[in-house]
């Protein structure tokens, strides 16, 4: 029993109505997203405090919280700073201090997870006219000349979880 925090990384990928051959498959089935760990803590209430407190409108219902970069920077300032509040809970824990380094560390290698780019097997251009802009988005013509597998369009988040 006690606090255990998730942060974890959701991978969505989109749909190929065109080529459904192309689609990532598990078992035969298209898959929609993928959740990788990012993080993981034990027992550290202030900075699940922090997180609860800051985006999670201070409702602390063990329910997922979307962080996005700006919040991931604002998380790492926090640590930097010494500004995660003392916060206490049944069969919490105490954070003494000692976790920055790993939370740096954690907090880091997610911004930089959630900011990477994945190949896009689209190429578009603009178009304008008078009263309009149009974005024309097509096939590059190298990635449909290839044989193996087509990258997708993929879309990151990253989600804060804490279980208690």
């Amino acid at each position: 029993m006690g606090l255990d925090m998730y942060l974890t990384g959701r991978k969505f990928f989109w749909r190929n109505y065109e080529e459904r051959d192309d689609e990532r498959k598990e078992d035969g089935y298209t898959v929609e997203s993928m959740d990788v760990r990012l993080g993981y803590w034990r027992k550290h209430p202030n900075l699940h405090g922090y997180m609860v407190k800051t985006f999670g409108h201070d409702k602390d219902d063990c329910k997922e919280i979307e962080l996005t970069a700006e919040d991931l920077r604002q998380t790492i300032g926090a640590v930097k700073a010494g500004g995660l509040p003392p916060t206490s809970g049944f069969f919490f824990g105490e954070s003494d201090g000692s976790e920055k380094d790993e939370d740096l560390k954690i907090l880091g290698e997610a911004l930089t997870w959630l900011e990477a780019t994945d190949p896009d097997p689209f190429g578009s251009e603009v178009t304008e006219g008078p009263g309009f802009t149009a974005v024309i988005v097509k096939p590059k013509e190298d990635l449909t000349q290839m044989k193996a597998h087509k990258p997708q369009r993929v879309s990151r988040s990253v989600h804060y979880r804490g279980d208690w």
